[in-house]
């Protein structure tokens, strides 16, 4: 009778062993779920931010349209002072980051590290024509600073866009 007993005995410790492994690799799966998980929502937050564009294109977009819509343009000590009809929008570098400001509303635009730009006062014999040149710090000891994008628009474009379709519409008549 006494070796029925140790069988049973067996058995139980067996199924009790079995049990535990079971819960030790249900515990291990559910952790790494977790951290499966956890990794494709990173990725998926960094790959949608790799796709947007960048702080400097939204700024050289926002830059373009201004200079369209302004009719007038200043320079004074690296600070872009725009005459628009909605008012004065003024642009500086600040701190690594471009500010535009329009009445009491100041966007930031973050730019590359060492990123700095150079305004070109527009002249009559451009026609017109500013251009900005936005340039890195020189990199490993390059002779020139490298350039990360350039605008070039016309300033006061819708005006002379409205008066040529202006004086279309005329001829038409």
């Amino acid at each position: 009778m006494s070796k029925h007993r140790r069988h049973q005995r067996r058995g139980i410790a067996s199924l009790v062993e079995v049990l535990a492994v079971v819960f030790i690799s249900t515990a291990a799966f559910g952790l790494v779920g977790a951290s499966l998980s956890g990794l494709v929502r990173l990725n998926q937050r960094f790959s949608h931010q790799a796709s947007g564009p960048s702080d400097l294109d939204l700024l050289m977009r926002r830059l373009r349209t201004d200079v369209h819509a302004s009719q007038s343009v200043r320079v004074d000590n690296g600070e872009l002072s725009l005459a628009t009809a909605s008012g004065e929008v003024v642009y500086r570098l600040n701190a690594g980051a471009a500010e535009r400001s329009l009445a009491e509303e100041t966007v930031r635009f973050r730019l590359p590290t060492g990123c700095d730009w150079e305004i070109n006062e527009p002249t009559t014999d451009a026609g017109r024509l500013l251009r900005i040149d936005f340039l890195a710090a020189d990199h490993a000891g390059a002779e020139r600073a490298v350039p990360c994008g350039s605008v070039v628009a016309e300033i006061d474009r819708r005006r002379r866009l409205f008066s040529a379709a202006e004086s279309a519409q005329g001829e038409a008549r």
